[in-house]
């Protein structure tokens, strides 16, 4: 990767974990938030094993449909379903980012950045709609990443 796409990647990757700021203040959450990533990454780990990124994201894009959706309020399934997009789509970013530009092109795969941009764009519009805190979503984005990562490597094994 040259250094103006790797620069292009690190900016979506730090706007992906910076998340623009949201407004009033959002439901903290009752559950087990560790358990709810692992359980998400995990889940998500064995869809993308199974039946590749296309299938992966066709489940976050099911898993936004049915619980993020019609949700009322930032809930666990809200979370789970934030979560998967997270992790899934830093993962195929990281893929992409590896291949060059040509083949990327050639084989009709996004460029990082697009994936990450894209990601960062649907986590944050939903922290919005749930008005949680910039502070508390931050937190959140990077418990998904230390907790599912981890979830994810297991789960991969």
């Amino acid at each position: 990767m040259d250094s103006a796409t790797r620069r292009r990647f690190m900016l979506a990757l730090a706007l992906a974990m910076s998340l623009a700021p949201v407004q009033a203040l959002g439901q903290s959450g009752s559950w087990d938030r560790a358990a709810n990533i692992k359980s998400a990454a995990t889940e998500i780990t064995e869809i993308r094993t199974r039946k590749g990124a296309n299938g992966a994201f066709a489940a976050i894009g099911a898993c936004y449909e049915e619980s993020v959706t019609p949700a009322q309020t930032y809930s666990q399934a809200v979370e789970a379903c934030l979560t998967q997009d997270v992790l899934i789509s830093r993962l195929s970013a990281s893929v992409y980012a590896s291949v060059s530009p040509e083949a990327r092109k050639m084989s009709g795969s996004p460029e990082p950045e697009a994936v990450m941009g894209e990601m960062a764009a649907r986590v944050e519009q939903t922290f919005r709609r749930f008005d949680v805190p910039p502070d508390a979503a931050r937190e959140i984005v990077r418990d998904m990443i230390a907790l599912g990562d981890s979830a994810m490597l297991e789960a991969m094994q």
